[in-house]
């Protein structure tokens, strides 16, 4: 079971922060947590420096920055799974023996697509679902 941050909880706390798979970061629908790995760590460097820089006693920042930069793609696939479980034999049966289906989870896949295109597509319905999601 891979750990999945839910609702948005806190990944931070005084002068201490969560990253990674630690912080619940992986992706819902396939489970690969290298990227958003890469990408905490990378917002938590940028905001430890300025952490150490200005004697900040709060991680509050490095928490909103994952909020807003990787939160909103997390949650995309997170709605995507679970649209995707409501009927998986329909969507499996979909991708297998439709092309544009096929195409479309390859490029999610492959990340040539994300959740948050696919979210624009369906608009405003995908809003709605991206709501829900949260």
């Amino acid at each position: 079971m891979i750990p999945l941050r839910s609702k948005r909880c806190p990944i931070q706390q005084g002068r201490v922060l969560l990253a990674g798979d630690a912080a619940g970061l992986a992706d819902p629908f396939t489970g690969e947590g290298i990227y958003s790995s890469v990408r905490s760590a990378q917002i938590a460097a940028s905001v430890l420096r300025e952490a150490v820089r200005e004697g900040w006693n709060s991680l509050q920042e490095y928490e909103d920055e994952v909020n807003k930069r990787l939160m909103p793609e997390l949650e995309g696939s997170r709605l995507f799974r679970e649209i995707f479980n409501l009927c998986p034999s329909f969507f499996h049966g979909k991708v297998a023996q439709n092309e544009r289906w096929w195409n479309a989870m390859a490029k999610l896949l492959r990340g040539e697509k994300t959740f948050l295109d696919l979210k624009q597509k369906l608009e405003p319905l995908g809003s709605l679902l991206h709501r829900m999601a949260r």
